[in-house]
């Protein structure tokens, strides 16, 4: 049975024997008369904004309770009728708000998901097709103004429906242009019958107005913008037509106004195109996909949360996310996209990418989630998809925590790096800017906290394609997996390059700009081969020209007071009658013989990718390497078939073989490894799904280098 908050009710009697509280009380379970053979246990469950109804728990007794127990009963079903009713939330609107059709979704569905139900009921009237008039016309109004209550809230957004026929055709929804009381009086020639037509604002004031005498608080929101640029390539806002009505409508019955239109707009004009096309549903530039329905129910979310006068900011559940910055602290919302103008935002609108402005330096990142278990499970990429955190077991803290290099290409003395191409200044790598990415997501991400880490060892690379940090899928270099197996006490600056070998390398100032940050006690580790193996000058060879260029570099590293580490250049995938080949056994010779003579570290990363490959096979050791077939990626045309340059997969191996060297040779780095205990043997390699390491988006181009 039901009741209304203001109605009058009577208690109906009951069989025994019903003990869940969701049961259903069907007429065959009341007992005629005013006498209960058992106790009750009463629930007080608001649906969906509806009548409160009342679910029993019966238990048997041997004595019938007396008239006076059931009016108790009765005076606190009364007593406790306010404390039960929570508030509701009513959205209506056309189908950029509500839509049904495979692939669109509208906002107001994912907005429901970011209240918290315990405190608030919200529930979509919007529906597709229909205008501020029609939706009124239809009725729909009609059906929700006698469920209103005090503390309810209306949110509405129309206009995309409101031109066209006013009488004629199938489908006359328009309403008058405007905001004024002008009406217009005719026959809707589809139903034969008379209607008085008003303006577009007069519809907004009708809802709003209606909706106060009922005691509930009206929201107006402008339309979302369409998909839809003008000559200079810029999505504008409407400045002049159903925004600025609804604007109006809301200023002139004092309801709150969010200008969606208008946020909207800014957002889209900071956004890539592809990224604002991946917003709208295929080539429809009105209708949102599901990816697009979330963004902009997070930026109505938070635009309820800038609203004046209103406490419906309080049911929220997804609070900003707190962000402390060398400079202070902030409040990032999840609607904020990264400006020219703004030290920091996202980057995509997803909310998956966190991007600010820093100086170059090493950074210690802590990451707070909602939970242990979201902390366990998380991925967190930075830079250039450099491997900064996976996924481990569930411990009694909710915070992981790592160190973080950033740099620029300049150099003292106004000297710069050469970089390849003029787009790199702007690459994540060399950009000044912080960018975490995060995996799944970010909507269990608590807080960011940054702050300088000066005192941090830095772990230099210098190296080529299979060590740098390949910007784009499906290409790794295990140099960018290396940040993971340490604790934030170590910082990996990677300043590999593809193409590179050791004579390029320095030509480019990519050494002079390691000695330029770097700091006695801090890390060189080198490995080189492939391209220097390519070097036709006269007397190039492993034991001539690539020997001194490793010698030349062992003593610059010194004289820094820094400590080299040498590495064997890993091999690439060849077979023949079952074995791997090997491609590069004299650097790698030369690599070993170097480092005796000198008394420097080497880590045979040569020998250990040969027992790995050996024990993946012929067939599975493509997974280790870039092979992989047609549409397996976004936009990938052609199958993909690279021996040299790694996967993911690969590029995790190698860093686990690299890793088990360090365990073995560099104790003082040893104690600065997240699991020193854990050990590798490349003869038994992790399993395929064991290393599902999530990519980023986009499909990388052949990195230089074979």
């Amino acid at each position: 049975m039901g009741l209304t908050p203001e109605g009058s009710f009577c208690l109906a009697c009951l069989k025994p024997g019903i003990t869940s509280p969701d049961a259903t009380l069907s007429p065959s379970q009341r007992i005629p008369g005013s006498s209960l053979a058992t106790d009750l246990q009463i629930w007080l469950v608001p649906l969906n904004g509806g009548p409160l109804h009342f679910r029993f728990k019966l238990k048997k007794r041997q004595e019938k309770p007396r008239p006076i127990v059931l009016m108790k009963i009765i005076v606190l079903l009364l007593l406790a009728l306010p404390l039960a009713a929570k508030p509701t939330l009513w959205i209506i609107g056309d189908s950029t708000v509500r839509n049904n059709t495979r692939g669109q979704q509208g906002w107001g569905d994912p907005l429901i998901g970011l209240f918290d139900s315990e405190k608030i009921t919200v529930i979509n009237k919007a529906i597709g097709g229909r205008s501020s008039r029609s939706f009124l016309t239809e009725g729909r109004w009609d059906e929700i103004l006698p469920q209103l209550k005090r503390e309810d809230y209306v949110l509405m957004q129309f206009g995309h429906n409101d031109g066209g026929k006013m009488f004629e055709g199938n489908r006359p929804r328009a309403s008058i242009k405007g905001n004024n009381n002008e009406s217009i009086t005719g026959t809707v020639e589809i139903t034969g019958k008379e209607e008085t037509v008003r303006s577009f604002g007069w519809y907004l004031r009708h809802y709003c107005q209606s909706a106060k005498e009922k005691g509930a608080s009206p929201i107006v929101c402008s339309l979302i913008p369409r998909n839809i640029r003008d000559r200079t390539g810029v999505i504008q806002p409407d400045t002049g037509s159903y925004a600025l009505w609804a604007e109006s409508a809301a200023k002139q019955t004092h309801s709150s106004f969010i200008p969606l239109n208008r946020l909207l707009c800014r957002h889209y004009q900071t956004l890539s195109k592809d990224q604002v096309d991946a917003i709208f549903c295929g080539t429809d530039h009105t209708h949102t996909s599901p990816l697009g329905a979330r963004f902009h129910a997070q930026v109505v979310a938070d635009a309820i949360r800038a609203l004046e006068n209103s406490e419906l900011a309080a049911f929220l559940n997804t609070p900003p996310v707190s962000l402390s910055l060398p400079d202070g602290n902030h409040s990032l919302l999840r609607s904020q996209i990264y400006q020219n103008d703004l030290k920091f935002g996202w980057l995509d609108p997803a909310a998956r990418t966190f991007i600010a402005n820093l100086p170059e330096g090493n950074y210690q990142v802590t990451l707070k989630f909602t939970s242990p278990e979201a902390a366990a499970k998380a991925w967190v990429k930075s830079e250039s998809r450099r491997l900064m955190i996976s996924p481990g077991p569930v411990s009694e803290r909710s915070t992981r925590s790592f160190a973080v290099n950033l740099r620029t290409p300049r150099i003292a003395d106004a000297q710069e790096v050469r970089l390849r191409r003029a787009s790199d200044r702007f690459s994540p790598d060399w950009d000044q800017r912080l960018s975490l990415e995060f995996f799944p997501g970010t909507d269990e991400l608590s807080s960011i906290e940054v702050k300088p880490a000066p005192a941090v060892t830095t772990i230099y690379l210098a190296g080529d394609s299979t060590v740098t940090n390949q910007p784009e899928a499906p290409y790794a270099g295990w140099g960018q997996m290396l940040s993971a197996f340490f604790t934030p006490e170590i910082a990996i600056a990677n300043h590999a390059e593809s193409g590179r070998a050791l004579f390029s390398f320095r030509g480019e100032r990519r050494l002079e700009k390691i000695f330029s940050t770097i700091r006695p006690g801090d890390y060189l580790f080198l490995q080189f081969g492939h391209n220097d193996q390519k070097d036709k000058r006269d007397g190039a060879g492993a034991f001539t020209s690539y020997k001194r260029d490793l010698e030349s570099y062992l003593e610059e590293i010194r004289r820094m007071k820094a400590h080299p580490v040498l590495i064997t250049p890993m091999e690439r995938r060849r077979w023949q009658d079952g074995q791997p080949q090997q491609t590069l056994t004299d650097y790698a010779a030369a690599v070993r013989q170097v480092g005796k003579e000198h008394g420097v570290p080497v880590l045979d990363l040569h020998a250990m990718s040969l027992k790995l490959y050996r024990a993946l096979g012929p067939a599975n050791s493509k997974k280790a390497f870039v092979h992989f077939p047609a549409g397996t990626f976004p936009g990938q045309a052609r199958d993909l078939a690279d021996d040299t340059h790694h996967s993911n997969y690969g590029a995790y191996q190698l860093a686990r073989c690299l890793v088990q060297e360090i365990r073995e040779k560099l104790p003082d780095l040893t104690r600065k490894l997240r699991r020193p205990d854990l050990s590798f043997d490349p003869s038994t390699p992790d399993a395929f799904h064991e290393v599902a390491i999530p990519n980023s988006p986009g499909l990388g181009k052949k990195p230089e280098g074979d």
